[in-house]
């Protein structure tokens, strides 16, 4: 494929769309510690702070067989990686988690999420949201 891009730009151009604005896959250690951060800054698509599409947790066996971590400490971070990637979709419809730690949701006021994702992107009704 990059090698057509490469010398056949004017024919396959403009029916290719390259992501870039997630940083495609990130490593477990690297990231977990830095979620609150990155809903802080909220810059989801510049740089590396980039807002990871999929966090591999490679090193993790939850079933407690020979990994590298301990499995407490997996899991763990395994439900805040979740509830991060939940807060996006929850947020076109009113709600957040409480804090990546736990399972609580709650109703949040306009303008208390500085920047959602939008709501055009996942074709959600502007009656579902109020």
């Amino acid at each position: 494929m990059v090698y057509l891009l490469a010398t056949q730009r004017d024919k396959w151009g403009d029916k290719v769309y390259l992501e870039n604005s997630y940083y495609l896959h990130g490593y477990w250690e690297i990231l977990v510690d830095r979620y609150e951060e990155m809903i802080e800054k909220f810059h989801p698509g510049l740089g590396d702070d980039r807002w990871p599409l999929v966090t591999h947790f490679v090193g993790c066996k939850p079933c407690g067989k020979a990994g590298d971590y301990p499995v407490e400490r997996c899991l763990k971070q395994m439900d805040r990686a979740f509830n991060f990637g939940d807060n996006q979709i929850l947020q076109i419809y009113g709600f957040v988690h409480n804090s990546l730690a736990g399972w609580r949701v709650r109703r949040v006021m306009r303008g208390e999420i500085s920047n959602p994702p939008s709501v055009k992107l996942f074709r959600v009704s502007k009656s579902s949201q109020e």
